[in-house]
């Protein structure tokens, strides 16, 4: 114990110190050599961006292949449908939809919003959309237009079917949406000039139409 004593003593008489130099120039040369301890969490980053882009078609995008496999395009990231000589339109899965059936006779077996998002339908012109009727599906809203004579008459068993959506529904028309208007949850009705003759469910009516 006593030498030990005395050594340490000398050795700080001689001026010897502890030196944390060489440590510090090796930390400083791994700096310099690119061997810096680095951070790992990127790859995390990047799987969340991965992850979004995957689910991003569930949350509403518009994709364009689907959209085009209706008849549609992505304008404004919604898939619109403008129905030239269809006789049905069915949305795409997992985007906005907006169709219009403009014109006497036009889409006759109705249009179906299946697993779209949200759902716009116009049916404009005497007999559109006249034996198929519109399906909300499960839209989580839905606003539908029938216009004219015969719009929307007929359907299996409504004309209008807003069975999992939040409704607005317009029929304007001798016999428009004659078969009723089905309705179980949040609906809004505006049934002019004779429509909606089969009744609207759980829908609140009034007679103003534009």
């Amino acid at each position: 114990m006593v030498r030990a004593c005395v050594f340490t003593v000398l050795l700080s008489a001689c001026g010897f110190t502890a030196s944390t130099q060489g440590t510090s120039d090796d930390a400083a040369s791994d700096a310099a050599n690119g061997d810096a301890p680095r951070t790992i969490d990127a790859p995390a980053v990047i799987d969340a961006a991965v992850d979004a882009g995957i689910d991003a078609p569930n949350l509403g995008t518009c994709a364009v292949g689907a959209c085009a496999l209706s008849g549609g395009n992505c304008i404004s990231n919604v898939c619109v449908i403008t129905a030239a000589g269809q006789n049905s339109v069915i949305c795409p899965v997992g985007m906005r939809c907006r169709v219009a059936c403009d014109g006497s006779n036009t889409c006759p077996g109705g249009v179906q919003c299946g697993f779209a998002t949200t759902c716009e339908v116009t049916c404009s012109g005497s007999g559109a959309c006249q034996n198929g009727g519109v399906d909300c599906g499960a839209a989580s809203s839905c606003t539908v237009q029938c216009i004219g004579s015969g719009a929307c008459q007929s359907g299996i068993p409504d004309s209008v079917r807003c069975y999992a959506s939040q409704c607005t529904v317009t029929c304007d028309g001798s016999n428009a949406c004659q078969d009723g208007i089905g309705a179980f949850g949040t609906c809004t009705a505006h049934c002019c000039s004779n429509a909606c003759q089969g009744g609207v469910g759980t829908c609140s009516v009034d007679a103003i139409c534009p």
